[in-house]
């Protein structure tokens, strides 16, 4: 996804997509695509989590919260770090 994705997150802002994509540590991490995914990220204006209670109202999400979030997925015991978010990608 990330790599097919490039031509269309380097557009000018006006001209990117809205994106809602699932945000799933476990599988990043096994590719080896955190760190790819976070610099695909770094151009939109506005990350949301839309797992989070009252997302509408939260500050954006910034990398150092992309790096929590990832952390707090993986340690949840409960399904032994298979947890995913999605996230709203807004231009």
């Amino acid at each position: 996804m990330l790599e097919g994705a490039q031509r269309i997150l380097q557009r000018p802002p006006r001209e990117q997509p809205i994106l809602v994509l699932e945000f799933w540590p476990y599988g990043l991490d096994r590719v080896d695509g955190f760190s790819r995914l976070i610099r695909c990220l770094e151009g939109f204006g506005s990350l949301r989590n839309l797992r989070a209670k009252n997302w509408q109202a939260a500050p954006a999400l910034q990398a150092s919260d992309l790096i929590a979030l990832r952390e707090e997925l993986l340690s949840d015991e409960a399904t032994g770090g298979l947890l995913h978010a999605d996230l709203l990608c807004i231009p």
